[in-house]
């Protein structure tokens, strides 16, 4: 039988090309899709991504969370999540479709009407392989979920570019999303075939739901909250403004969600098993958060530095107002893994009430860097958006405190050595740039010179972290 540890590292290498694959496939239909659509385009998804998800929170209502951290789960459980799910999203489908012309009227965009109703019926798609997916994570079946999510980017991707070509605008970004779902759909029933019956236990529901409804009140709040931006920028700012921070946002996301989707999707299991063991919790959990940071600190600088050559070679000059943008979030970045790792770590911990506290305060510092930001124009509100992350990630480390005895002050002492020789690297790869003139030349130089020096000085100063990091990637690579 399989320990842990060997559960970790085979999960960490089906993950690992899962997220990998995934990005890199996001990444170029990305830039290709950039390069034939317009900003705007990008914007008229940006204005809806707010009621998107609120609707997404309000149909998961915290299970999943609860059913994964659960040792234990009856096929009662499952079916009453199953029909909950669905309800709830043919619910919110239908109050979508209905209120679409509001949304854009509020916005003056009339082609919202038809974009809402078409976009809305993911939430449908997504509710129907919702169990599905949780058995998958649930049985570390990371295999499986790899060839979901690849084959499901790639198709979807090769679609929308043909639309794209096309002269479909918009359209393509929505095709790309409905076909991506579809399919996703039908292969985890595929794999994990699981067919619901038609049942729905009261006292299951009861029972989830006095855990899961603290963690509903925060996300609720969260998804309103986290996504109002742009809203606020399609409203008094430019649709081209939406479609910058859309951009923007995507690419400083590509790393941090990369590595934290990694880490996070092995974690959660891993740890729901180990939760009762105070100590072995913790040990894990330090070693997991200097590993998270040691791994997305050298992409996210190396995005700062290079921005600008970056988004000129790969997205061409129209999408140049996105720079700054993408500047002030890859530093804000920098904390989400770390907040979200946080927030893990106190929800394992059956401390529900304190994710759903700890997300009102947050929506609250959200709501005032949001009145204080748009002061100063696009830009500060920019800015506003990444230091209430900031902000956000010293909440949740002063609260997972006081249930894993890791302060924030040992939590800094851990990360410091590492944001230091970050900034180190940013500063070298930055004057590297200035003896070229070609943009794919600065982008090569500022990233070999960069990796080259944060590795030579992590092995300088004997990081433990990069010892850690090499002995994950060889139980990978010699897995049996």
């Amino acid at each position: 039988m399989e320990s842990i540890k060997q559960k970790s590292i085979k999960s960490f290498f089906w993950v690992s090309i899962n997220v990998f694959g995934d990005r890199v496939l996001q990444f170029v239909i990305g830039i290709v899709l950039a390069r034939l659509l317009l900003p705007t385009d990008y914007g008229l998804i940006g204005l809806i991504a707010v009621f998107i998800i609120f609707s997404m929170i309000f149909i998961d209502s915290g299970f999943s969370f609860a059913l994964i951290r659960k040792i234990d789960v009856k096929n009662d459980e499952l079916n009453t999540v199953f029909w909950f799910n669905v309800i709830v999203s043919l619910i919110l489908y239908i109050i979508l479709w209905v209120f679409s012309p509001l949304i854009a009227h509020f916005f003056n965009q009339p082609l919202l009407i038809n974009i809402v109703r078409y976009v809305s019926l993911n939430l449908v798609i997504n509710a129907l392989s919702s169990i599905q997916n949780i058995n998958l994570r649930r049985e570390l079946r990371f295999k499986e979920l790899t060839i979901i999510g690849i084959s499901s980017r790639l198709l979807s991707g090769i679609i929308a570019i043909y639309m794209a070509i096309s002269g479909f605008g918009v359209w393509s970004l929505i095709a790309q999303q409905l076909v991506a779902n579809v399919l996703k759909t039908f292969l985890m029933v595929y794999y994990n075939r699981f067919f619901p019956k038609f049942v729905f236990s009261v006292t299951c529901f009861k029972e989830l739901f006095s855990f899961s409804s603290k963690l509903l009140y925060g996300g609720i709040g969260y998804s309103i909250v986290s996504n109002i931006y742009p809203l606020v920028i399609g409203k008094f700012f430019t649709l081209a403004d939406v479609g910058f921070f859309n951009r923007a946002q995507s690419l400083q996301q590509l790393p941090v969600q990369t590595l934290a989707g990694i880490v996070q999707q092995v974690t959660l299991p891993i740890f729901s098993k180990i939760q009762h063991d105070d100590e072995k919790y913790r040990s894990a959990y330090k070693k997991t958060i200097k590993l998270t940071i040691f791994s997305i600190a050298l992409p996210l600088v190396l995005l700062i530095v290079a921005a600008t050559p970056f988004i000129s070679f790969f997205l061409k000059e129209k999408w140049l107002p996105a720079v700054p943008m993408l500047r002030v979030l890859a530093i804000g970045g920098l904390f989400y893994p770390l907040s979200a790792l946080n927030v893990n770590i106190i929800g394992i911990k059956s401390r529900s009430d304190l994710v759903m506290y700890l997300q009102f305060a947050k929506d609250f510092l959200t709501i005032i860097g949001l009145g204080i930001g748009i002061i100063w124009g696009i830009q500060g509100l920019i800015i506003s958006f990444a230091a209430t992350g900031i902000v956000a990630y010293f909440l949740n480390a002063f609260f997972a405190n006081k249930v894993i005895n890791y302060p924030i002050s040992e939590q800094l002492k851990d990360i410091l050595p590492i944001l230091a020789i970050m900034v180190c690297v940013g500063v070298v790869s930055y004057l590297s740039m200035f003896c070229f003139d070609s943009n794919l030349l600065k982008i090569t130089i500022s990233v070999s010179v960069g990796s080259l020096f944060y590795f030579f000085l992590a092995r300088l100063f004997k990081f433990e972290v990069l010892d850690e990091a090499i002995m994950v990637i060889k139980g990978i690579l010699i897995r049996k």
